[in-house]
């Protein structure tokens, strides 16, 4: 639960807003200098990487959605808005809200299953195998068979172990991203942490996990919370972390929280 938001910070943490205001000059472009990367597109994961002192952004759009990411070196951005066209611009900022557009490529995306993405470590939920928090993960599922099983041993786990920071959540910046181990580590953290780090933790276990970021009837502040993909029953379900940390109860029966009582604004 994002504290900070209640001063009038309105974009998502992590994700630098560029107003529909910015003055983007067309047909700017330095393209020599940027790269759109896109050999690992049958996972849902564009590269990019742009080497530039200058303030720089990268924008990706689907529709009538815009997801903007800080690029300072190489990112790696999800397609995580379904099949079809994603516009891939890199931007460089002139002066003050001003940008200039470097490099821009159209790419179709097509996943068979819709899942995939939300498999792989990206910009926001940034993992690998030799992290703590990952060895964690495979250790608490070494004797689980079913999907549910894996779920419910790495929900138990962050549930019981995880405080909420409520004065992180009154301090925490503009543009934080959690560092997964960091929070491991920590052992507490606010709901954007609980998120990331139990979405890490289980796509790192084979469970596709979205990272989910709106609001909620049961969360006062702007939230983060996660929907997993339940292979046994083949079916997304929704999960609240932070929540169900804050109650100090691990109840397997309640760990499905209600579609209803959410409204997602953003998704990794």
């Amino acid at each position: 639960m994002y504290n900070f938001l209640k001063k009038g910070l309105l974009f998502i943490v992590a994700v630098i807003l560029l107003s529909e205001s910015v003055y983007i000059p067309e047909m700017t472009y330095a393209a020599d200098a940027a790269v759109i990367d896109k050999s690992e597109i049958k996972n849902g994961i564009i590269i990019v990487d742009y080497n530039n002192e200058t303030t720089s952004l990268v924008r990706i759009t689907k529709d009538s959605s815009k997801y903007i990411y800080d690029l300072s070196g190489e990112v790696r951005v999800p397609l995580q808005l379904g099949n079809g066209d994603y516009k891939i611009e890199v931007l460089e900022n002139i002066e003050g809200n001003k940008y200039r557009q470097v490099a821009a490529e159209t790419i179709n995306y097509n996943d068979d299953n819709g899942k995939t993405v939300f498999l792989q470590s990206n910009e926001i939920v940034n993992w690998n195998s030799d992290m703590a928090s990952i060895k964690k993960a495979k250790a608490l599922t070494q004797n689980a068979v079913t999907d549910t099983e894996k779920v419910a041993a790495i929900y138990s786990y962050i549930v019981k172990n995880i405080k909420y920071d409520y004065e992180k959540a009154e301090t925490v910046q503009n543009g934080y991203v959690p560092a997964i181990d960091d929070v491991y580590t920590a052992k507490e953290g606010i709901c954007y942490d609980y998120a990331v780090l139990f979405a890490a933790m289980l796509r790192s276990v084979g469970i596709p996990t979205k990272v989910l970021m709106g609001t909620s009837t049961d969360v006062t502040e702007y939230h983060a919370w996660n929907q997993v993909y339940m292979k046994d029953t083949k079916k997304w379900i929704t999960i609240d972390t932070t929540i169900d940390a804050a109650l100090k109860t691990v109840n397997m029966d309640k760990m499905a929280k209600k579609v209803s009582h959410y409204s997602i604004e953003k998704q990794y």
